[in-house]
């Protein structure tokens, strides 16, 4: 299985142009044979669709379109050729738009983490463990004050369809960083998606819930502010109840 997984993970990228797909081709988990049958693939085949990338940036696009006209569309071509751009997306299996904001934080900043979030908060929770996590649609992230009106002061300039203006390549400059850290808090329902600033506690409550007992969660409420246990329980059940928590 694991053998049959690690070749998918090299077919999805010779498809997609992968610089590096010949070294993951020597990965241990791959049979020699299974090597002569891939290499014995006229590699025209996997370039018989050009535009796979261009959709993808396209798709992407719709998501991050401020991070992209900040970093420039290069930026995110080359992400295609980076283990830790597309290689993350194939073999973690991670939302194209997560894993590329996090790549473009270096040159897009909290536009990135903002879009990033948002991206995050548009899909569902992976299974895991049980305890109390963020619900489904919720998301926080830290950032510059001023951020999220620069935010969306770039996403106005873009105008009505800024799918087309980044693809076409429209740039925009990087906002400026002010001092300080504030915390946003990012809630997504099927018709909506709303960002706002929260309290710190707030954000960095929210933050650490990653499917922790309710105990856990307690303790970690006394660090941040809450005098008692019965105040950091009803803290708890008022989180669950506004819908910001919810129990795995």
């Amino acid at each position: 299985m694991m053998s049959a997984r690690s070749l998918q993970d090299v077919v999805v990228c010779a498809h997609h142009g992968c610089a590096f797909v010949e070294a993951w081709l020597a990965d241990a988990a791959i049979t020699d044979a299974e090597r002569r049958a891939f290499r014995a693939v006229d590699p025209r085949a996997f370039r018989a669709d050009n535009e796979r990338r261009h959709r993808a940036v396209t798709a992407i696009a719709d998501e991050l379109p401020v991070s992209i006209a900040i970093a420039g569309l290069p930026a995110v071509y080359a992400l295609f050729d980076d283990e830790g751009g597309f290689g993350a997306v194939v073999r973690g299996r991670t939302a194209m738009a997560v894993q590329f904001a996090a790549c473009l934080v270096p040159r897009a900043g909290d536009m990135a983490r903002i879009e990033g979030a948002i991206a995050r908060a548009r899909r569902a929770r992976a299974p895991g463990p049980a305890g109390v996590v963020r619900a489904a649609g919720v998301e926080v992230v830290e950032v510059r004050p001023g951020s999220l009106e620069a935010h969306q002061a770039a996403r106005a300039a873009l105008g009505g369809d800024p799918v087309t203006e980044v693809c076409g390549g429209r740039r925009l400059p990087a906002p400026p960083e002010a001092p300080g850290r504030v915390w946003l808090l990012v809630s997504h329902a099927p018709a909506s998606t709303t960002v706002a600033t929260c309290s710190e506690a707030l954000g960095r409550l929210l933050d650490g819930c990653g499917a922790e007992a309710d105990d856990a969660f307690v303790a970690r409420a006394r660090t941040l502010g809450c005098d008692t246990d019965d105040e950091a329980r009803e803290l708890l059940a008022d989180l669950l109840a506004d819908g910001l928590l919810t129990r795995r």
